[in-house]
């Protein structure tokens, strides 16, 4: 039962920065309240939230500066999302071993 409320606020918290446009820091706070502790000190979650959101803008500019130019995808263009689909998928994997929770589920 306490699992199934931990998610639906996870949802709902999720949903509802989504809602507002912020799908990072969405993904920033289910991370913060399933990985971090709650005393973890407001220094460090400062330097962490860099972290997270410098490694989003890689992603982002990543993926649009390697895509090709057109309107329809190529074949390397599919290449390299899958591979970034599999390194992506590789980390989930881990953060669930290792925390017991789903990650990513925004």
């Amino acid at each position: 039962m306490a699992d199934e409320k931990w998610r639906a606020m996870i949802t709902q918290i999720s949903q509802d920065l989504a809602d507002k446009g912020l799908v990072i820091e969405s993904g920033w706070q289910m991370y913060r309240l399933i990985a971090l502790s709650k005393n973890t000190p407001t220094g460090e979650l400062d330097r962490l939230k860099e972290a997270f959101f410098a490694g989003a803008q890689h992603l982002f500019g990543s993926i649009y500066s390697m895509m090709e130019p057109g309107t329809e995808e190529t074949d390397n263009d599919l290449r390299r999302m899958d591979a970034i689909n599999g390194e992506l998928e590789r980390f989930s994997n881990t953060m669930k071993l290792k925390y017991g929770r789903p990650m990513g589920t925004a």
